[in-house]
Order: structure tokens, then C-alpha cells, then sequence
């Protein structure tokens, strides 16, 4: 499924291990198959095997949620050929306010809380928050509000600044939000508070499909179009992956507690509908790496620890970008790897980012310790 093999023959080179495929091919062999993988070394081999849906530990139930004015309508999604479908260049219409606050109030119903919203901008979040906080339901009872005043000052009493943006009152209703723009100490306030069951709802950025241990029983995509500096961007956004969608899917099913986890995605009309019954049911598609075009940060950061090139020549070596089972073809991905990162070093010496040997300046060093979009 997608290129997992490519990816799994790369870790296995990269680790100096032997790469294992295993075969799994049809429903009727898949679960034997599973059990085979259990008697490989693993200390000696790697392999990479695709989970369907249904063998994942905790069984994930798609529903593509149709919002029209006061109609809402939910419909389980079967499995269909994959088609395409073309962009829009009309702007979608996005949930609003409303929408999510009746979300909210149907999982409370249906006792599929706590659950992750993923909204792709974090003024979206804020806005959303906000009108949870004042209009939805209140999902903490008075001895759960109080825990959450004694965590509060316990962080205090610890020496961790909240700082003046944390939203109390959201917190005391059971919803928070987790994205980029808060401080460290914030988010992990509201991963403790998560973990704790006190938060009930989290609306969270993309960056929280990933790396961070804050599974739920439910999520809930609202869009299929994320933000993006990609040059052929429709007004600043693309498409989801399959791969992005399902990251973020999985989040849903916390293993031990649920026996089953929820996925919902929020369509404004019929086209969107259809974008994300077909997101629901593709295949992964090929992982790509991003270490061709290293950001300008990436540089920085590299020559905040390194004064030569010896490293970034082996890490480029090792990378997936860089991989190919044809020799030449791999020493010709390294040497365009190399190319861009010298082009990319010679505009920030150019700007004074850094000197002739590399020494970051004042900006060079703020600029290690940037992320995001348009860094320089």
C-alpha cells in the first residue's frame, strides 16, 4: 500500500538491517499472516505492513456529516473504487460557530467524549472556543471545575507562567485549544487536563495528529483543505492527503478503555460530501520527503551545533529523500540535496544571517528558533 516498501527498505539501510516483507495480501490470509510477523527477529529486521480499518486495535466508524441550515444528516461510509475529484476555485464554506457547538452537544449525547476538532487555523480555533466557552454545553460537573483550579496552582506554586491568553472560563466548560500559538507551558496544561478527562473537547491544529499522547474516543475533521505555501495553492490552501486525513482519523479509539473510536467530518454541501467520502476510503498515498528543500531554519539550526559540512553530508546521505535501490541514482539525489542546501546557505549569508564561516549572527540565531511559513 502506497510506497511502504520503498520506506521500510530505507530504515532497513539506514539501520544497517534486513528488510522483511511480509505477506500479507487477502482478508482470508491477513490474520495468520499478522500472527507469522510476531516470530521475526525483530532486533534484526525491518518491515512496514499496511492496518486496515478493521485489524486496527480499536475498530474506527467513519461518519460524513452533511450541515445544511437547520438539516443535519450522518451516513456511514462503505468502501468504493477511488475517484477524482477537481479543486474549486470557489471559496468552501467552512463550519461555523453553531455547527460545532451542536457537534459538541450530539457526541455529549451519544457518549462518544472526549474528542479532538481539527480546525486548520488557529484563528479558527480561537473563534470557535470562544463561542463554545459562552454558548455550548457544560461538560465538567463542579468537582471537575475544582480540580481544575487545584491543577492551576499547583502550576503556579511551580513556577509555570500561563501566561494572560489562557482562556479559564473555556477550561471550566470543558474545551480548550492546542496548536503552535500557545506557550509551552499551556499546552502542556491542556494535555494534562486532557489526559485527566477535565477537557472534554480540544480543538487543535494538524500538528496534534502527531508525536503527542493525547488519544480520544471521537474526532472531528472539519475541512479538507489545509493551509499551505505550495506555489499552485488556491488561495492559500490544498487538499488533504489520505495520509494527512487518516493521521488524523486515528486519533480517534484510546486502546484499554474504548471498543470502538469515531471519525466525523463536517460537509458544508454535496461536493464536499463527496471530497470526503473519497478521502475516507483511499489507499495511503506514497510518503514524500520533505528533506529535498530544507527551510531556512533547518540551516540555521544545523550550523548552531556544526562548523562544517561533513555532517549534513552524511545526514543527507541517510535520508529517504536521498534513498534509491539505483546507486547512481541515489548519488545524484544527494548531490541535488547538497546543492540546495549550499543555495539556501548562500541567500542567508547574503542577507547577514550568517558570516563566511558560517558563524550565525543576532538574526541567524533567532531564525533557529522559528517554524512555520516565510521564515526569513
Amino acid at each position: 500500500i502506497g510506497n511502504n516498501t520503498d520506506v521500510a527498505k530505507w530504515m532497513a539501510k539506514s539501520r544497517e538491517m534486513k528488510y522483511y516483507r511480509p505477506n500479507i495480501s487477502t482478508d482470508e490470509n491477513r490474520e495468520a499472516d499478522f500472527n507469522s510477523i510476531q516470530k521475526v527477529p525483530k532486533e534484526e529486521t525491518v518491515g512496514l505492513i499496511n492496518v486496515p480499518t478493521e485489524n486496527r486495535h480499536v475498530p474506527l466508524e467513519f461518519n460524513n456529516i452533511l450541515i445544511s441550515g437547520e438539516n443535519r444528516t450522518s451516513t456511514k461510509v462503505k468502501s468504493h473504487k477511488r475517484k477524482d475529484f477537481k479543486f474549486t476555485t470557489s471559496k468552501p464554506l467552512v463550519p461555523q460557530g453553531e455547527d460545532f457547538k451542536e457537534m459538541v452537544s450530539m457526541l455529549k449525547k451519544e457518549d462518544k467524549l472526549p474528542a479532538i476538532f481539527f480546525i486548520f487555523s488557529k484563528r479558527g480555533c480561537k473563534k470557535t472556543l470562544n463561542h463554545l466557552a459562552q454558548y455550548g454545553d457544560k461538560l465538567n460537573s463542579e468537582a471537575e471545575i475544582q480540580q481544575i483550579h487545584e491543577i492551576i496552582e499547583r502550576y503556579k506554586k511551580e513556577g509555570k507562567y500561563l501566561g494572560e491568553t489562557l482562556n479559564l472560563r473555556a477550561l471550566e466548560s470543558g474545551y480548550a485549544i492546542h496548536n503552535s500559538g500557545l506557550l509551552p507551558t499551556q499546552k502542556e496544561l491542556v494535555e494534562e487536563l486532557f489526559q485527566k478527562k477535565l477537557v472534554k473537547v480540544v480543538l487543535a491544529t494538524e500538528t496534534l495528529s502527531a508525536g503527542i499522547n493525547m488519544p480520544a474516543r471521537t474526532t472531528v475533521i472539519s475541512s479538507f483543505l489545509k493551509p499551505t505555501s505550495e506555489p499552485n495553492a488556491i488561495n492559500g490552501k490544498r487538499e488533504l492527503t489520505p495520509n494527512e486525513f487518516h493521521q488524523m482519523a486515528g486519533r480517534a479509539g484510546r486502546r484499554g478503555i474504548d471498543t470502538k473510536g469515531y471519525c466525523y467530518t463536517m460537509s458544508m454541501d454535496a461536493e464536499q460530501k463527496a471530497i470526503f467520502d473519497n478521502l475516507i476510503t483511499s489507499e495511503p498515498n506514497d510518503l514524500e520527503s520533505a528533506f529535498n528543500n530544507p527551510d531556512y531554519s533547518f540551516i540555521a539550526s544545523y550550523y548552531s551545533i556544526c562548523d562544517s559540512d561533513e555532517l549534513i553530508k552524511e545526514i543527507g546521505k541517510r535520508s529517504f529523500f536521498t534513498y534509491d535501490a539505483n546507486e547512481n541514482v541515489a548519488v545524484a539525489k544527494q548531490k541535488d540535496f547538497m546543492k540546495n542546501f549550499g543555495l539556501k546557505r548562500k541567500i542567508l549569508r547574503k542577507f547577514d544571517f550568517m558570516d563566511s564561516a558560517h558563524s550565525l549572527k543576532a538574526k541567524g540565531r533567532l531564525l533557529s528558533k522559528l517554524n512555520g511559513y516565510e521564515q526569513i
